[in-house]
């Protein structure tokens, strides 16, 4: 490999060893690809070794007292943490230079060899395979196991009361559901799950929950449901009015055609009360009878007495 001195890039090549415990031996650890870390200082070259090892990092462990009471952190870490994750080692000899002079140096003597970075899980906490058994036991491993060793049923229904509580004002579904994401949940470190249970449902089972409506959502709903029965009722009444209004035209044009009906009778009846009616007596005509003489009918004394001889 080239170092160059007046550009200021520094590189070296590495092999890259994840382990979960200080003491292990390397080669009992995860061995990566090896690569090739470069950068215009030291400080430099630790942020990109820092960069490509989150993957393999999770959290810090730490423990106190004394039996050892494990948990982990849950800041995330920055490249001050470098030295409690990642340990840059030169066959069996730590990296470990006194000065940036020094360390600049000594990436130039050794610009030719291959370095070992070594990667931990849970930084430098845990020492060895005990330390790490009693962590596994504590912040790992579910709490309450079944006789498989995997969670136990009433640590599934423990974390389906607490993620119902959480997100029941944001999320429905069907109980199954609920189950599928405590169990998701349940499979993760026992570190996580308090984290978890506060973070919405994972990508791949968001289409499984509906939103629950909110009490805003809830009355604006109660309101329309309100509203559109009262929009019902008004209709049904218009229509029911509507037909009561065509039933009147009907029944005035009915009047009106038996009003004229019976005028046109009564104008009937009046023409014939009129021509029955009485003439009305003629003083004149009374004086002028007065004065013609009665005569003696003859007609009917001769036919009275031709009966009687017969």
């Amino acid at each position: 490999m080239i170092l160059s001195i007046a550009n200021q890039i520094y590189r070296f090549r590495a092999d890259v060893i994840v382990k979960e415990t200080v003491y292990g031996r390397d080669h009992n650890g995860k061995r990566l690809q090896p690569q090739v870390f470069e950068g215009s200082s030291c400080e430099a070259i630790k942020e990109r070794i820092l960069e490509f090892s989150r993957a393999n990092i999770v959290s810090m462990a730490n423990y106190t007292s004394d039996p050892r009471e494990w948990s982990v952190s849950t800041d995330v870490p920055t490249v001050l943490d470098f030295e409690s994750f990642i340990t840059i080692k030169m066959g069996r000899n730590q990296f470990k230079p006194t000065s940036i002079t020094q360390a600049h140096q000594y990436l130039v003597d050794h610009v030719e060899r291959v370095f070992t970075v070594v990667i931990f899980k849970w930084g430098n906490e845990i020492n060895s395979a005990a330390d790490l058994q009693e962590f596994n036991r504590q912040c790992v491993a579910p709490q309450n196991q079944d006789r498989a060793g995997a969670a136990a049923e009433a640590l599934h229904q423990q974390t389906v009361q607490e993620l119902k509580t959480q997100w029941n004002g944001f999320y429905t579904a069907y109980e199954s559901t609920w189950r599928m994401w405590a169990a998701h949940i349940l499979k993760r470190p026992t570190h996580e799950h308090d984290a978890l249970v506060t973070r919405p449902p994972p990508v791949h089972m968001i289409h499984l929950f509906e939103s629950a409506p909110n009490s805003a959502q809830t009355r604006n709903e109660s309101l329309q449901r309100s509203l559109t029965l009262a929009q019902d009722v008004v209709d049904s009444c218009l229509e029911d009015i509507n037909v009561l209004m065509n039933d009147a035209e009907t029944l005035v044009l009915r009047a009106k055609s038996c009003f004229e009906m019976l005028q046109a009778k009564k104008s009937i009846i009046g023409s014939f009360s009129r021509e029955v009616l009485p003439v009305d007596d003629d003083e004149r005509f009374d004086s002028l009878l007065h004065t013609i003489p009665n005569l003696e009918d003859a007609e009917h004394d001769e036919e009275q007495s031709e009966s009687e001889l017969s």
